[in-house]
């Protein structure tokens, strides 16, 4: 098992510290507004504590859209993975755009519901396959075919149980399509 320090996806657990940079910005964007003064040392207090508030709400929302979420560090509730397979019976009945957009009005309800962590559709036409035989490393380009068809894209999202995390699997657009949703639990 990999170390918290080495391990990606519990760095993105945590909070992130926005840039220095990116609150000069916002700062400096507020002022062009109006909404705080310049310079901030002689605003009237209450101007000051609004001016603050609204750049923690902007340094918050950026710091969110950059994991791709509202901050769930306090939930802990188990993660399960949806990974979704594609395969000759994958046969969806709308374009590429309207697939998407179904996919994700799923997941801005999820994300709503406070039930997802991440979603991501995969790239199927670059991908490699990286393979160790004793010292030697291989790097092939290619697709990993499974029983199930091809890892097309994949939710990661919150649930109590197993029986609620399928719950949710159940939903996932994906099915309606003839493709195949994997679940499964993320060690804590």
């Amino acid at each position: 098992m990999a170390s918290e320090s080495s391990d990606p996806a519990r760095a993105l657990a945590r909070p992130v510290e926005p840039p220095a940079e990116l609150k000069r910005r916002v700062l400096q964007r507020l002022r062009a507004l109006g909404l705080i003064a310049s310079p901030p040392g002689r605003q009237r207090p209450l101007a000051r504590v609004l001016a603050y508030a609204a750049a923690a709400v902007l340094l918050v929302a950026s710091g969110a859209l950059a994991r791709g979420g509202w901050p769930t560090g306090s939930d802990t509730r188990p993660r399960f993975a949806l990974f979704l397979y594609e395969d000759d019976r994958f046969q969806p009945t709308v374009s590429h755009r309207e697939l998407v957009a179904e996919y994700s009005a799923w997941a801005d309800t999820l994300r709503k519901e406070r039930k997802l962590v991440m979603a991501e559709e995969l790239d199927l036409q670059d991908s490699a396959i990286l393979a160790r035989s004793g010292d030697t490393l291989t790097i092939s380009p290619g697709d990993v075919q499974t029983v199930a068809g091809r890892l097309a894209g994949l939710f990661i999202v919150r649930a109590g149980t197993m029986q609620e995390a399928a719950a949710i699997a159940r939903q996932c657009p994906h099915l309606k399509y003839g493709g195949r949703v994997a679940l499964r639990r993320l060690m804590q």
